[in-house]
Order: structure tokens, then sequence, then C-alpha cells
């Protein structure tokens, strides 16, 4: 069954004894995304006295959060907790929080920043988030147009064609797709050919 994540990205904003928390989820494609869009929130409310953030990638579920100065285990790890409990992957929250002068304590930390996680989160519309593959085929140009029919019927999405003595495409699929695809063109492959797979990459759907 493939796994959610987020479609949009969303803000929430709420008052929590004269401390404002601003909440942010987003999708992220990979680790690179997810500092680049953390350090955009961070310059956006560089003034705040907290950025705390937590985020899942991938299929193996890497994650990592930060409470960013608040007291340890009180705020990026209850927003990590958030994502876990909605089994979202490839998911950044980011909280940010003004002060308003009165201490909230562990607890009230605690109960604020998953409030503004799960707040963020119902927010956000859903979708699921799928592997795809990027691959390259070589074929006899005599069979060109039985490929590209090949190519719609398993939903093949063409990225580049070069024409010479033989036709060269790089397409991208589903994963699931590509094994459907592969049989479809098993009577195919005394024509000489060859099916080369490249990076495999997780992407939500649109």
């Amino acid at each position: 069954m493939n796994k959610l994540t987020l479609k949009n990205d969303v803000n929430i904003e709420f008052t929590e004894k004269k401390s404002r928390f601003i909440g942010h989820a987003f999708y992220v494609a990979d680790e690179n995304d997810v500092i680049l869009k953390i350090n955009e929130i961070k310059q956006k409310y560089n003034d705040a006295s907290h950025n705390v953030f937590a985020y899942v990638l991938g299929d193996r579920g890497q994650q990592r959060f930060s409470d960013d100065n608040e007291p340890s285990q009180t705020a990026g790890m209850p927003v990590l907790n958030v994502l876990n409990q909605k089994k979202l992957v490839n998911s950044c929250v980011v909280v940010t929080r003004y002060f308003g002068g009165i201490l909230l304590g562990a607890g009230g930390l605690t109960r604020a920043y998953s409030k503004a996680a799960a707040m963020s989160v119902e927010k956000a519309e859903m979708t699921e988030i799928v592997s795809f593959v990027n691959f390259e085929m070589v074929y006899p140009y005599e069979i060109h147009n039985t490929m590209l029919k090949k190519f719609a019927s398993n939903k093949i999405e063409l990225k580049d064609q070069d024409f010479t003595d033989v036709v060269t495409i790089n397409a991208v699929t589903e994963k699931n797709n590509m094994i459907v695809f592969k049989d479809s063109i098993s009577e195919l492959f005394n024509f000489n050919i060859i099916l080369q797979e490249h990076a495999e990459f997780f992407d939500r759907l649109k």
C-alpha cells in the first residue's frame, strides 16, 4: 500500500498563554529540500524565539527533529510524533514560537507543539507518495510505433527521444508500472531491445 504525504503547504496560528505559535507543514522531496525550506522559514521569522522542526523522509522513514533551544524532548519530538502517528513520509513541520513572557512548563510546551503540528497536518490535503524509476531504452526504429503504444498503455512518460540508426529514449514511470511494462514487451525482446533502469526515487501523485 502506498504511503501518504502532504499535497499542499499550509500555515496555522494560535496563541497559548501569550506565546504565539505558527505551524508550517509542507512536502519535501529530499534532505536538500528540507534544508532549503527550513532555512526559508528561519529567515522569514528570524526574530522568533524558536523555530522547531521535524521531518520524515523516504520509504525507510529517515527522520530528524530539532528542539531549537526549547527544553529537551518538549518540542521537536512531539512534532515528529504527529508525523509518525499520521504515517506521513516526505513531510516536514516547522513550528515557530514567539515567547509571550509566561512559562508554559514542559507539559505545556509538549501540548502546544503537538497542537501546532496536528493543526498544520490536519489542514493540509493528503496524497499518495510512490516509487518511480528512470530508465533508458534502445530499440530498432522499425518497432517505434509499437513502442509508442506500449508507452501510452503502461503510463510511461517520455523525457527524451533520440533518433539515429536506432531509437534511444529516456523515460520515467511508477515502479509498479515498470514490472507490467516489461511483461508487455517481452515478445519484442528478440528485436535487440536494450533496457537499463537507473535511479529509483519517490514522488507524490499530483
